[in-house]
């Protein structure tokens, strides 16, 4: 019988460990394959490439701490140290560096709950990201024209600031949940970002954010809830025409007292602003158990600009005194589908107002019964423009309507009456079929007549129209 060895060489030893080590290494590469650079590259978490941190230390202190990670031993090992939230903040935001452009550089905040009793400073290119499940609670009042969060006003030639991921209670106090008299110009520093921000419990008569001016922003997964207003674009200092090329999305707005109002743009002063390539696309309004509330004011934009409104939905518990829209003395504003649960009021010298693909229904205004668009003062009117899917019941003030149905046997061809008692073409021409089958359809008047051709079967087609014309 062949007997096994029980002993083996430290030579023999020594080499296999180092062929399995080896073995391990080359092992290990081959997994890091997928990676770019040098092997021997750091990589870098979030909290690590962070020009600051800001965290708990305990139940009482909050602390700050460079990238390097070196403080100092009267502040248990950190750059500082203290029971005051806020101060932690502002003195790692005024420790970044300045440049003519603003603070620069990013601040990282762990996760925990911080107490704000005075506004916490972004700089002109700070970019203030959050680990999971930050909350700044607000303690004290903060006042009239200041925020939670609020953009350092002092250099206005660029910005590029960044509020990620944070929720911001107000708890019914005083003040902004973000607060900016003036974000700047942008143009050439890249854009600005607010993006998975939630504001809550803001107080009546202030707003979930308050920004002037924005330019070159983009706005993204937000929530706002509370008695105070939703998002509020002033517009209040020259020059007014850098307010554009910016795009909100997936913003949701709960209004939770009277006489509130989800977005606001527009000049305090009456002067026109131009806001060239806005985009609000997904904006929710939502309203239960309030009065007098607003889904989106608009006032004095000029014809200069566009603002677009994609899958816009307004939805309120109440009749009294409510509007999906008011456009007051503005030009060249869209909202292309959505449901409006309240009917659109368009003021002033309005003109060229585009409603494309929105429902409207259960519409009750405070004087003048039902309807969808109430046209009110010393009117201008361009064109109102609508596609086959915009439902109507009623427009009232200043026009005329005529509704009924026809029915064409043999061709692809309507051609009906006005309806209307005085010579002129409608302004506005709503029609639906009773099939799917009709694909399209173009409308032409005369003073008496209105023409529809559609692209569909050309047999036992029934159209549903409704006129209207300004007065």
């Amino acid at each position: 019988m062949k007997t096994i060895r029980k002993t083996v060489s430290l030579k023999t030893f020594v080499t296999t460990i180092l062929m399995m080590l080896a073995f391990a290494g080359l092992t290990f590469n081959l997994g890091r394959a997928g990676f770019v650079g040098d092997e021997t590259e750091q990589w870098y978490t979030p909290s690590q490439q962070a020009t600051y941190i800001v965290g708990q230390y305990n139940s009482s202190h909050f602390y700050m701490q460079n990238h390097t990670g070196h403080g100092y031993s009267g502040y248990e090992g950190y750059e500082f140290l203290s029971t005051n939230a806020s101060a932690v903040w502002n003195n790692a935001r005024g420790n970044l560096s300045t440049l003519a452009t603003g603070a620069t550089g990013t601040i990282y905040v762990k996760t925990g709950t911080y107490q704000v009793d005075s506004p916490w400073i972004v700089g002109k290119r700070t970019h203030f990201d959050c680990e999971a499940a930050v909350v700044l609670n607000v303690t004290a009042n903060l006042g009239d024209n200041h925020g939670a969060i609020e953009i350092d006003p002092t250099n206005v030639a660029a910005t590029n600031w960044r509020i990620s991921d944070v929720l911001i209670n107000m708890n019914d106090f005083t003040g902004n949940g973000i607060y900016s008299a003036w974000p700047g110009n942008s143009a050439s520093q890249g854009q600005t970002e607010i993006d998975s921000v939630y504001i809550a419990q803001t107080q009546y008569g202030y707003w979930g954010m308050n920004i002037s001016s924005p330019f070159i922003m983009k706005m993204s997964n937000i929530r706002i809830s509370g008695s105070g207003g939703g998002i509020n674009f002033p517009l209040s200092l020259n020059p007014y025409v850098i307010t554009g090329n910016s795009v909100f999305e997936n913003v949701y707005i709960g209004l939770s007292h009277n006489a509130t109002i989800g977005v606001m743009m527009g000049p305090g002063d009456g002067t026109k602003f131009s806001a060239n390539l806005v985009q609000w696309n997904r904006l929710e309004v939502y309203s239960v158990g309030y009065y007098n509330c607003t889904g989106v004011y608009i006032s004095n934009a000029s014809s200069l600009g566009y603002i677009d409104f994609v899958n816009f939905n307004m939805e309120t518990g109440n009749a009294y005194g409510e509007w999906g829209a008011v456009i007051e003395n503005s030009s060249s504003i869209n909202f292309w589908g959505g449901l409006a649960n309240r009917g659109f009021k368009i003021n002033g010298t309005s003109s060229v107002i585009g409603i494309n693909g929105v429902t409207f229904k259960d519409y009750l205004d405070e004087t003048a019964g039902t309807y969808d668009i109430l046209i009110n003062g010393g009117y201008s009117w361009g064109t109102i423009t609508s596609t086959t899917s915009t439902t109507f019941d009623k427009v009232a003030g200043h026009v005329t309507e005529s509704r009924g149905s026809a029915v064409n046997a043999t061709a692809t061809t309507f051609s009906i009456s006005t309806g209307f008692t005085t010579t002129g073409g409608p302004t506005f021409v709503s029609c639906s079929f009773n099939t799917t089958a009709v694909t399209g359809w173009k409308w032409t008047t005369t003073a008496w007549t209105v023409t529809i051709t559609f692209t569909g079967p050309n047999n036992n087609v029934t159209c549903y129209y409704y006129f209207w014309k300004q007065n």
